[in-house]
């Protein structure tokens, strides 16, 4: 849905600058152009992303001990959400609109599909007895001869051609693929309004130009003012702003100094673009080598290097210094990586001293499986292949790269809350580990989660234990006045008309600090 409120916001930059600075001028084609690129530039700028590159120090996932009690706080489901169901009111609309313009073309379809009179130009004349409205679609033009005299209809037949030599058709088709993408947007049914409407002062343009007496040529469009049905996806010589095309017509031309106007839009979409369309790019301080170090393991004689799939090229180096340190050469080539930024694709060699070389290569789509590099310090042999997880070591030098010191996340351990202070896992029982932050962390978890989530997915959820706490007991109210857990659970739930539960910032500012671990307002049935 974030794609499609960027889209709607792009709308509405062209739309408000087309109505501020340009609809008065008579660049009738640049208004074309104007209006055609911000139509395009609805659906493709919120692809493009501009990179903020900040620095940050690391935060440091603190040292657990394991114990075999485990205090949770389960993760309470929430009700019915409005926003949840938003996509699904967004593709029904789609689908009206859709079966609506379906239902047009097919109207048209069968309109010109009718016996034409075809002309050396190529265009397709189609003469009918309906009382219809002259109107183009491509180079077929339909009309009823009935209706108007011959210097009338020659006008008209002008009029038309214009339209479809400049291909004006196109325009139409685009706007309905626009309005039925973005139905929910008022503004894209204004724009197409308007971009129709430009169309029709291009038309009349030309036509002023093509024939002999203006004057005539200005009584048939009062002449066919009267409003009727249209279809929508064609172009059609009457519609209801007649007068607003004829005072267009008289409009004396405009100074060719106004064109700059074109170029008030370009601050507005930078200020658009660096608001909402930038992406924090982390840049790891110098201390943060020390957790990339640590996914070297030395076990005695043993050295075990993981490469993870989500390591930026920063971290390969390190990892590259830090074995050349220890008389190892790592070379790590054609790295390729996928739209998440993990690497899908590397090429590695490691030798000592020019002998023991090993070589490692994998080439996917898929993001890469661990990569273990098991170095014998004694005997310098070297061994390269995928190897189990190693995400929970390597957490810290995500994390860092992700948090902010002097954050406090929570930590979620295979969908619960922990909360004690700290905890280890061993890792090879991990499976991931993702970090949440800002505005995700607080729509999954609350406010608890300020600082942001660490969620860690375990391979096997009965291979977590963690030291007990003692249980955060929340402040129970009962009629407005505070009783302790041992009276709330002697209350029958026979007596009870409702429970009220309240946490966090709402907690604390009706109940003050006593609030502070949650408050359970419970409200009883009226005797009568």
């Amino acid at each position: 849905m974030a794609y499609l409120l960027k889209a709607s916001a792009i709308t509405i930059i062209f739309y408000g600058c087309y109505k501020l600075f340009l609809q008065r001028e008579t660049f009738f084609e640049q208004n074309r152009w104007f209006l055609l690129l911000g139509l395009t530039s609805t659906f493709i700028f919120p692809f493009l992303i501009i990179p903020i590159y900040v620095d940050q120090e690391p935060f440091i996932v603190p040292h657990f001990t394991f114990n075999e009690d485990a205090n949770f706080e389960n993760i309470t489901k929430e009700g019915f959400i409005f926003f949840n169901y938003l996509p699904i009111l967004y593709g029904i609309g789609v689908i009206i609109f859709s079966i609506r313009f379906i239902i047009q073309l097919a109207s048209l379809f069968n309109i010109i599909t009718k016996k034409s009179i075809k002309q050396p130009d190529g265009f397709r004349f189609i003469e009918t007895t309906n009382n219809a409205l002259p109107f183009s679609f491509f180079k077929w033009i339909v009309y009823n001869p009935s209706q108007f005299k011959t210097t009338e209809l020659n006008h008209i037949i002008t009029h038309e051609k214009t339209h479809a030599n400049q291909y004006h058709s196109i325009d139409a088709l685009l706007t309905q693929v626009s309005s039925i993408i973005l139905w929910f947007n008022p503004i894209i049914w204004l724009y197409s309004k308007e971009l129709k409407q430009n169309l029709e002062f291009i038309a009349d343009k030309q036509t002023q130009k093509n024939i002999d007496c203006k004057k005539s040529y200005q009584y048939t469009l009062l002449k066919t003012s009267i409003p009727a049905n249209q279809l929508v996806i064609t172009n059609n010589f009457y519609n209801s702003l007649i007068k607003k095309r004829i005072v267009m017509l008289h409009k004396s031309k405009s100074k060719k100094v106004n064109y700059l106007k074109y170029l008030l839009i370009l601050p507005i979409l930078g200020w658009f673009l660096m608001s909402f369309n930038t992406k924090e790019i982390i840049i790891k301080k110098s201390n943060i080598k020390n957790s990339i170090t640590s996914n070297n393991a030395n076990y005695g004689d043993k050295l075990n290097v993981y490469i993870e799939k989500n390591m930026t090229d920063h971290m390969l180096n390190q990892i590259k210094a830090d074995l050349n340190k220890k008389g190892y050469n790592l070379s790590i080539n054609g790295v390729k990586r996928n739209t998440n930024n993990d690497i899908t694709s590397i090429k590695i060699k490691v030798s000592y001293k020019n002998s023991h070389n090993t070589s490692f290569s994998s080439n996917s789509k898929k993001p890469l499986k661990t990569i273990k590099i098991a170095i014998d310090k004694k005997d310098h042999s070297i061994s390269i292949g995928n190897s189990e997880s190693h995400a929970f070591k390597f957490a810290p030098a995500i994390i860092n790269a992700q948090m902010q010191t002097g954050k406090k996340p929570i930590y979620v351990v295979d969908g619960k809350i922990i909360t004690n202070e700290g905890f280890t896992l061993h890792k090879y029982d991990i499976k991931s580990v993702n970090v949440l932050k800002g505005k995700n962390a607080i729509d999954k978890y609350g406010n608890k989660a300020k600082d942001g989530a660490i969620e860690i997915t375990n391979k096997n959820k009965t291979s977590v234990s963690i030291k007990t706490v003692k249980q955060k007991i929340p402040l129970y109210i009962l009629d407005g006045k505070e009783i302790t857990e041992k009276e709330m659970k002697a209350i029958s739930s026979e007596n009870i008309e409702k429970i009220n539960v309240l946490k966090g910032e709402r907690a604390i500012k009706k109940y003050g600090v006593k609030g502070e671990n949650g408050v359970v307002e419970i409200t009883l049935k009226q005797k009568n």
